[in-house]
């Protein structure tokens, strides 16, 4: 049988977009108790903002928002899933 317990890779560990969602993402649950889809765009796209060389998510998020208008489009929105409690 495999052991699947696997250690880290020596440091230095590569940043990533993922990496910058996951900082907002517990920034989002220190501030209010949980994730506000408006609140954490926002802070997705200044991550953005201040790293153009993120991508994909980050990309994505930043790109609407600078976009303007209504951000995320209702039809998303109308197709998300409530956050788990």
């Amino acid at each position: 049988m495999k052991n699947h317990k696997k250690r880290p890779p020596e440091a230095p560990w590569r940043w990533t977009d993922d990496t910058a969602m996951a900082i907002e993402i517990v920034a989002e649950f220190a501030e209010g108790g949980a994730v506000d889809q408006d609140r954490f765009a926002k802070r997705i796209a200044g991550r953005y903002v201040a790293d153009p060389d993120l991508d994909t998510t980050c990309a994505i998020v930043g790109g609407m928002l600078a976009a303007g208008g209504n951000l995320p489009p209702e039809e998303w929105l109308a197709a998300t899933e409530p956050l788990p409690s």
